[in-house]
């Protein structure tokens, strides 16, 4: 019998950082950076640059992950890092759109 991982996953709060509740289809602004000291420095170096261009900008929410994460799907125009990219961040780290 296989063995199941028996770690208890911290659901996080579909609230922004002022307490109003977020959904997805919501207009959000990013208004922090999620901590990233525990990435690989290659990754981290790339994800950066990402999170600092978010900061500020506002972004409909895609959808949450199972524990609670908010994704966020976007494309960068121009520059090097212009492409598709797709986030999940905690939603303390949002402010909804009145």
């Amino acid at each position: 019998m296989a063995s199941r991982n028996t770690k208890t996953k911290k659901l996080l709060s579909r609230e922004d950082c002022t307490g109003r509740k977020i959904h997805a289809g919501d207009l959000v602004r990013v208004v922090g950076l999620p901590d990233l000291s525990r990435m690989p420095t290659r990754t981290r170096q790339e994800s950066e640059p990402v999170f600092r261009y978010l900061r500020g900008k506002y972004k409909k929410i895609f959808s949450f992950s199972e524990n609670g994460l908010a994704e966020i799907e976007f494309r960068i125009r121009k520059g090097k890092l212009s492409g598709l990219h797709t986030v999940w961040l905690e939603p303390y780290l949002l402010r909804r759109k009145t």
